[in-house]
């Protein structure tokens, strides 16, 4: 049985505004800074928050296309969640298609 467990519009719709109203209030230098943390084996880790941003990004990015993997082979159609089919159905009349 496959469970697919989806966040409300609302919900990520804050979330995109928080992180949004995050990240552009840092500079340069508070990309740059260094943060010291423990990797969940309880090693030590060092890295910017930018590579934490990039981190965070590519991490989704990963886990959607291991959902992908489960939704075929358990053919379960696939989901229009790439970005490219967001962008022309979020701004249909900026990127000369009609809204659906």
């Amino acid at each position: 049985m496959l469970l697919v467990l989806a966040l409300s519009k609302p919900s990520l719709t804050r979330m995109r505004a928080v992180a949004s109203t995050y990240v552009s209030a840092l500079d340069r230098d508070q990309l740059g800074e260094r943060i010291d943390f423990l990797f969940t084996d309880g090693k030590p880790g060092r890295m910017s928050r930018e590579e934490m941003l990039m981190h965070v990004i590519t991490h989704g990015i990963g886990h959607r296309g291991q959902v992908s993997a489960v939704m075929l082979l358990n053919a379960v159609p696939a989901s229009k969640d790439g970005l490219t089919t967001y962008l022309h159905e979020a701004e249909a009349s900026t990127r000369g298609r009609a809204a659906a």
